[in-house]
């Protein structure tokens, strides 16, 4: 896996000194990254928070470990019982503790741990994920459904945290149960509450970009400057540039939709009565023809009314889905159209909050107003230059047949795509002679194919490692995928052993 990242720090507009840390190591363990939030003074707090980063980087130096699981969690203890030790020392540090978050990554894996309420997230497909549930009281009254994720944000007592190191002589760490797989173009993000306390997740969703994590940081350190910047403000930020799984999986812990109705769930349904309604009305219409002409006139009076009556009621009721619904999935681009909307059985007012932020208003069972928030706004604006976006790249092929579909393409129809080719799939395709990589609109991002690589030995290698490293670098030179110790290994028997001038022969995939 390759990685680039970026970290910074702020002291933030009202605290007089930074009790925030950060740090990042390439250890025998793996690529580490820490941050942490300090707490009890000045002085205590910056000392919490720098005990424990050097701590959890010392632990990951000083050994070897099978299992990083495990070793996260006595890492976390180690570092607890380093901060732990020095407050008992010294007088002046006492009742001093620190928040943690951890990403350790190792090969083509990664792993996760923290304390406190800092945070981590995988910024994926576009979306902010929360990886890490946060060790506050607050986060107990959501948990409990008391409280909504935004009114966590309000709370009095949102930085009251239930867990810390350095407070007591023993800590129990959350550490994710099995590891993260990542592909290309995925960002974690460590961060302090003083960024995700000012900022909320959708707006620093918009703001990271893969392809410029420095500037991505800035922005949101300012963004939470902006919002008032209460707290030390700190973020770091890992993209990954190429990695060997074409899927992300992770488990979120997002938040979800809150909402101020009551506990009722509102079933918009059409009206079965419309139906009835309007066959009753035929009937009466023949049975009052046969009667006279002088009745005629009354009848179409009455029965026109009463269809005019049914046709409203029916496209009112033409929304056959819940109030729930519209919370979590309802599309932000057709939030407008609700306005004017009849609620079926339902005559209260009440107010719904969608994605957080856009605000529906009813009144006596009608949908009188849909307020937009600028967030949305912008992602809508972001949806209708993508859809423009493909149409005009699907104009740019001058096809006039359909996108091909991959999985019904041969290995010598499949070698003459391109990158930037629009194709009937909207996801990852594999096969064992090729991958592609597809956005949600079906065009080729890239295009890897399985080759035969050769690597020439030019000199006798002591270790593994370090002819590990070479091959790689030649691999890194053709813009192959990277392999494993396991993999050389398995390839290859007794390959320290292999002479001078001999090439080492392996199918991997590259880029096109």
């Amino acid at each position: 896996m390759k990685i680039h990242s970026f970290s910074s720090t702020d002291v933030g507009k009202v605290r007089k000194a930074n009790e925030d840390n950060f740090g990042q190591s390439s250890t025998i363990n793996g690529e580490l990254f820490i941050v942490c939030d300090g707490m009890g003074g000045h002085v205590g707090g910056a000392t919490a928070s720098k005990i424990a980063v050097d701590s959890l980087i010392d632990y990951f130096n000083k050994e070897k470990y099978d299992n990083p699981i495990l070793a996260i969690n006595s890492a976390f203890q180690f570092a607890n019982e380093q901060v732990y030790a020095s407050a008992l020392s010294n007088l002046e540090l006492k009742g001093m503790g620190t928040t943690g978050v951890l990403l350790l990554i190792v090969e083509e894996d990664c792993y996760i741990g923290h304390v406190g309420d800092s945070r981590i997230y995988l910024h994926s497909n576009g979306i902010l994920n929360r990886i890490t549930k946060d060790h506050s009281f607050v986060q107990t009254l959501v948990d409990g459904g008391i409280i909504s994720d935004d009114e966590a944000e309000s709370h009095p007592q949102k930085n009251q945290i239930l867990k810390a190191l350095g407070i007591a002589p023993n800590i129990e760490a959350t550490v994710n149960r099995s590891a993260i797989h990542v592909k290309g173009g995925d960002v974690f993000m460590l961060c302090t509450d003083g960024l995700n306390g000012m900022v909320n997740d959708k707006s620093m969703e918009m703001m990271i970009q893969y392809d410029n994590i420095e500037s991505s940081t800035h922005i949101l350190i300012k963004a939470a400057l902006d919002s008032g910047g209460l707290d030390n403000v700190t973020a770091t930020l890992v993209a990954i540039d190429e990695s060997s799984h074409v899927k992300s999986q992770f488990i979120d812990y997002n938040p979800k939709i809150s909402t101020k109705l009551d506990q009722t769930d509102f079933n918009l349904i059409r009206s079965k009565n419309t139906l009835k309604d309007s066959k009753k009305g035929k009937r009466n219409i023949v049975f009052l023809t046969a009667i006279g002409l002088c009745l005629i006139f009354f009848g179409l009076v009455f029965f026109t009314d009463l269809f005019s009556k049914a046709v409203k009621k029916d496209k009112t009721a033409n929304l056959e889905v819940t109030l729930s619904k519209i919370s979590d999935h309802y599309p932000i681009n057709s939030l407008r159209d609700l306005k004017g909307k009849k609620v079926v059985n339902y005559n209260k007012d009440s107010t719904l909050i969608v994605n957080g932020k856009d605000i529906i208003e009813i009144k006596k069972g009608e949908i009188i107003s849909v307020t937009i928030s600028k967030e949305t706004e912008i992602k809508i604006n972001i949806q209708k230059e993508l859809n423009k976006k493909k149409i005009e790249n699907k104009q740019e092929k001058k096809e006039e047949s359909v996108d091909p579909i991959l999985s019904k393409m041969n290995s010598e129809d499949l070698d003459k795509l391109e990158k930037g080719e629009f194709v009937s799939e909207k996801a990852d395709f594999n096969t064992n002679k090729f991958k592609f990589s597809i956005n949600e609109n079906g065009k080729i991002l890239s295009i890897k194919k399985k080759i035969s690589i050769e690597f020439k030995i030019e000199k006798k290698y002591s270790n593994e490692e370090n002819l590990l490293n070479d091959f790689n670098d030649t691999l890194a030179k053709r813009k192959c995928e990277q392999i494993s110790q396991v993999t050389l290994n398995n390839k290859f028997e007794k390959i320290l052993d292999r002479k001078i001038g001999e090439n080492l022969k392996i199918e991997c995939f590259c880029e096109k």
